[in-house]
């Protein structure tokens, strides 16, 4: 069945990652078969909240729910909302798309592994819960690989003005207490990229010594040298997986499943 060609939606997913780009991507290509949809999307970037036209009236929004202020503005709007953030906030019960952490950990530990590394390390976003929950399906699957597994705290009391500085700083500190050879796996690009530019800083050897992993966006993966290898997060499925869940609502037809976690589909290895 068809939408009303009058159909508006919103999506609410920052375009400055290649996460938020394949996303709407994947929304834009279900629009095209099953719309047409006035679509309304914002360019943005990751840290910058959500917003929408003053006045605007539509029928639905898909969005990255990552707090509960967004949440609070959307049930505000009474209209069909489908979350595509991996983020959990209780009492917060959107259908949701998101990506399956327990097969992200596999996919990125059984890629080290294949390569004969058997000391794994995580660093990710200190006291977040996705992040954390990403660390806890590492160590999981760590466990069962009988892989060694260690995982990022930052460094107390370094006499650094700058917090940039600091950061990384902390980061070289705690790959050269790392047993190496070791693949460390990270929480997004920006965080691969901090890690092989200290590691380098520190002069260990990339990947030999030190292999990093973060998800998969190829302009900033390539932007530091080495390049990041990443794994590909299934953005553009879970775009459209999340535009079938909004049209299914808005037509006030029952969702068969109110959660969905893709798996990732492959990596992209760049050294």
């Amino acid at each position: 069945m068809h939408s009303h060609p009058n159909t508006r939606i919103a999506v609410l997913v920052d375009t400055s990652s290649a996460w938020g780009r394949r996303l709407i991507h994947g929304v834009l290509a279900y629009e095209k078969k099953h719309g047409p949809w006035d679509v309304w999307i914002e360019p943005r970037g990751q840290k910058e909240p959500p917003r929408l036209p003053k006045g605007w009236n539509g029928d639905g929004i898909i969005a990255r729910v990552s707090t509960q202020s967004i949440a609070d503005k959307l049930a505000k709007l009474q209209v069909p909302v489908v979350n595509v953030s991996g983020i959990r906030i209780e009492g917060v019960n959107y259908p949701r798309v998101c990506t399956n952490n327990n097969k992200f950990a596999e996919v990125a530990v059984n890629h080290f592994v294949d390569r004969g590394l058997a000391n794994i390390a995580y660093i990710g976003l200190s006291g977040r819960e996705y992040s954390l929950d990403r660390q806890r399906s590492v160590a999981r699957v760590c466990e069962q690989a009988n892989c060694r597994f260690d995982v990022y705290r930052r460094a107390k009391n370094l006499a650094i003005e700058s917090q940039w500085e600091r950061q990384r700083a902390s980061i070289g500190l705690w790959l050269k207490r790392l047993t190496k050879p070791v693949g460390v796996i990270t929480w997004g690009v920006r965080l691969g990229s901090d890690v092989i530019e200290e590691a380098v800083h520190h002069g260990m050897s990339v990947p030999d010594e030190v292999a990093v992993l973060g998800e998969d966006d190829e302009l900033l993966c390539e932007a530091v040298q080495p390049s990041l290898s990443g794994v590909v997060i299934a953005s553009e499925q879970i775009g459209i997986e999340a535009a079938t869940m909004l049209d299914q609502l808005m037509q006030r037809k029952k969702l068969k499943n109110k959660e969905l976690a893709l798996e990732p589909t492959g990596i992209v290895s760049r050294v």
